[in-house]
């Protein structure tokens, strides 16, 4: 099992997500579910995991066209 999880500049957790599989589907469902519940943060601090990233830049895209 993975854990994601989003935390506060106070170091409290303020979404977190099992999941089986650590891949581009997996985190573009956490992030999309972390955005929705707690807003756009002001920055987003992640490990190595390439598919964090492209998740990131995914949703950043995606926002940004929906913006339009």
């Amino acid at each position: 099992m993975y854990l994601y999880r989003a935390i506060d500049s106070n170091g409290d957790t303020v979404e977190f997500w099992f999941t089986e599989r650590r891949d581009l589907t997996a985190a573009k469902r956490f992030l999309r579910k972390a955005l929705k519940r707690n807003g756009r943060p002001e920055r987003i601090v992640i490990d190595g995991s390439p598919t964090n990233r492209e998740a990131i830049l995914s949703c950043d895209t995606a926002d940004r066209l929906e913006n339009r």
